[in-house]
């Protein structure tokens, strides 16, 4: 999901959210992959700069850290619930 509105990496200080009355629990910080340098078309890693710079600014226990891992906490009703492009973020 990408965020809008918020400070940049608002995410690092969140606990549990809920979006359209879905609850998550942000497990930990995301280890940024080499996915996004990727071009999907080759299928050759071509966008290097990209990690380069959060390297300089966001390196967090040795790793690139970008994002949040989210647990969704409502397991029962998960085949029950969306959410969707411009849905709320509430914090808890």
């Amino acid at each position: 999901m990408i965020v809008s509105g918020v400070s940049p990496f608002a995410e690092d200080d969140w606990s549990d959210i809920s979006i359209n009355g879905i609850e998550y629990h942000a497990a930990k910080k995301c280890s940024r992959c080499i996915m996004p340098s990727i071009n999907q078309e080759t299928g050759r890693q071509d966008n290097v700069k990209m990690l380069a710079v959060l390297n300089g600014y966001r390196k967090i226990d040795n790793k690139i850290k970008f994002g949040q891992n989210l647990i969704y906490k409502n397991i029962e009703t998960i085949n029950l619930q969306s959410i969707s492009c411009g849905d709320e973020i509430i914090l808890k």
